[in-house]
């Protein structure tokens, strides 16, 4: 059987913000992966012919600028790879599953079936003949949300894609908004970890968007090899039977301690744990990182290539090139990349009351059914020096934050101190941008400045 793996956004990419504004769903984690990487593992054991990425057409620039290994992207590649597959599977960017899960999704491509849930298409496997019906139909809507501009508007909401498609109904196993996905990193880097252990091969990281300055890649692209650790280094302290994972080139100084009683440690290649530090699993942190001395990692955590961690951070879902570096405490929360966090930054992720948490992202406000919620700060965001952010703040793209008191719970993009009306230059976001990008060698393209240009525009633009 000729497979064709095509994985597409639609309109419920807009319940992941404030993170989606300018990232695809499918390359948000959830524990040491994402979608994309959890497919790439599996889909190298299983007959997959053809592997596409359909991002909404807002991020297509920026998918090509950096396009992963094996991948084509845009609708004329997929329209392309249904036509030559015997079989095509559409995955949803919000697919929750993993592991055996996702394999299942895979193994049952062989014959016709959909999965919905109240937000729409969440996977489906069909004919060629199928597949290209579907797909148009996404275009046509791809085409009118460029039209409207609506992934630019900030309080408007996104028109919906739900296309007509018969088939046996298949269990959907899908996120419906960004913090759903933060009570599973623990439960997700222990299965992320049985992937990499069952698959028995190295494995890369790449990031969305991401081109390196010069003509050398960044050290943290190199393949990452896991093996267990059992040659502890002196004045390293390990406890529990769940394991530690470690790549090359990891340093671990003396007076750490590795708590695996809860869950294993993954500590990819290039990471640096200096001294003084408690590590507590399920925990992963992503190559090239660096823990500093004295911070407190509680588990239930994931940490991106290339950051600088310090304070206390817990069930806390971080991606690549995020800097805390300082003091301050960080709880079920999810940062973006570029996001930098001032000294003594501290959410907090329980209300004084213990209710139930609702979140506001800029639709108004939303219940999310739980009692514990921190931080969500979008890429290229930024707080000052002891900024405390109340339970559940949204923080919006490029924003940069500094307040007396609590600022706003809900910050919108490019906001300029508590979230109240004052917005940054977009220009100069963009220089600030490309700085705090090349420190870590890292490429600020055309699109990207593209990218900030729509976002910004967007605010000026009345609501339809």
């Amino acid at each position: 059987m000729s497979l064709s793996l095509i994985l597409f956004e639609d309109h419920s990419a807009q319940g992941f913000r404030p993170l989606s504004w300018s990232v695809p769903v499918y390359e948000l984690p959830s524990g040491l992966f994402h979608l994309r990487e959890r497919l790439e593992l599996l889909a190298a054991d299983h007959p997959v012919a053809r592997r596409v990425l359909l991002p909404r057409g807002f991020l297509q620039e920026l998918q090509d600028r950096a396009l992963p290994t094996g991948w084509t992207s845009g609708f004329e590649a997929a329209r392309q790879a249904a036509a030559l597959g015997e079989r095509v599977l559409l995955i949803s960017s919000r697919w929750s599953g993993r592991g055996a899960s996702l394999l299942d999704l895979l193994q049952a491509a062989s014959r016709d079936f959909v999965s919905r849930d109240q937000d729409g298409l969440v996977a489906a496997a069909c004919d060629a003949a199928t597949a290209a019906t579907l797909l148009e139909s996404w275009n046509q809507w791809d085409q009118t949300c460029t039209r409207t501009q609506a992934w630019t508007l900030p309080t408007t909401p996104v028109p919906t894609w739900l296309p007509e498609i018969d088939g046996v109904e298949f269990e959907p196993l899908s996120w419906r908004r960004l913090w759903d996905r933060i009570p599973g990193i623990g439960e997700a880097v222990v299965e992320d970890l049985r992937l990499v252990i069952d698959a028995g091969r190295p494995y890369s990281r790449s990031v969305f968007g991401v081109t390196d300055t010069g003509d050398a890649p960044g050290t943290w692209r190199r393949p990452i090899r896991l093996a267990q650790l059992t040659d502890v280094p002196a004045g390293v302290s390990i406890l529990g039977e769940h394991g530690v994972w470690i790549g090359e080139d990891s340093l671990l100084d003396p007076s750490v301690v590795l708590d695996a009683r809860e869950g294993p440690i993954v500590l990819e290649s290039d990471v640096t744990i200096r001294s003084h530090v408690l590590l507590v699993g399920p925990l992963a942190v992503g190559i090239g990182s660096t823990v500093k001395a004295g911070a407190r990692i509680g588990g239930e955590t994931a940490i991106g290539p290339v950051c600088r961690i310090n304070g206390e951070v817990a069930e806390s879902q971080i991606l690549a090139f995020a800097n805390k570096q300082h003091a301050g405490f960080l709880g079920h929360a999810v940062l973006g990349s570029w996001v930098n966090l001032g000294a003594d930054t501290t959410n907090s992720d329980l209300k004084n009351n213990y209710g139930l948490i609702q979140v506001n992202a800029g639709l108004g406000p939303e219940p999310t059914g739980t009692r514990f919620l921190g931080l969500m700060m979008a890429e290229h965001g930024k707080s000052a020096i002891g900024t405390t952010f109340n339970t559940a703040t949204t923080v919006g793209f490029s924003a940069n934050v500094f307040a007396a008191g609590f600022p706003r719970a809900c910050i919108g993009n490019f906001s300029w101190g508590d979230g109240r009306g004052k917005i940054t230059d977009v220009e100069r976001a963009i220089e600030t941008a490309r700085i705090v990008m090349s420190r870590r060698g890292v490429e600020l393209t055309p699109a990207h400045e593209d990218l900030f240009r729509r976002l910004a525009s967007g605010l000026q633009r009345p609501a339809l």
